[in-house]
């Protein structure tokens, strides 16, 4: 089985992207980098561990509208898990597996981690020549 893709920004940020090897940029779609707000019907406990893993991803600047669903995914989660280690109730073996699967997904374990091994980004001195950012459909730049 071979590996899955890297998207062409993880590339980028690491230094890799090669337009002759990776193809040409419009094949892979972009959604622009956010902070996401929790849902309102989120309950406490789900909300702050997705305030905690925005901030922890914020930086990165890998974390898009895209991620909600999956962020969504782990938050709910976490909470059950540490619900359930909380009561002193067996935490299920294939509840972790999931958790350790979104946590994955999100680049939230060491192994996911270390595949993305992106650097901070640099300030352009030039960054004020920069146009613009583009307005999304949701009216976000």
């Amino acid at each position: 089985m071979s590996r899955r893709r890297l998207p062409d920004n993880v590339l980028q940020m690491r230094g890799t992207f090669r337009p002759h090897r990776h193809g040409a940029k419009d094949k892979e779609p972009m959604l622009p980098p956010t902070t996401l707000e929790p849902p309102d019907w989120l309950p406490e406990l789900p909300a702050k561990e997705w305030r905690r893993v925005v901030q922890v991803l914020a930086p990165s600047e890998l974390l898009t509208e895209g991620d909600a669903a999956i962020l969504l995914a782990y938050t709910l989660l976490f909470a059950d898990v540490q619900a359930a280690g909380k009561f002193g109730a067996p935490v299920l073996p294939a509840l972790v597996a999931q958790l350790r699967l979104c946590a994955s997904e999100l680049g939230l374990t060491p192994t996911s981690r270390q595949r993305l091994a992106t650097t901070p980004k640099q300030k352009n001195e030039f960054g004020e020549f920069d146009p613009p950012p583009r307005p999304t459909p949701s009216g976000r730049t």
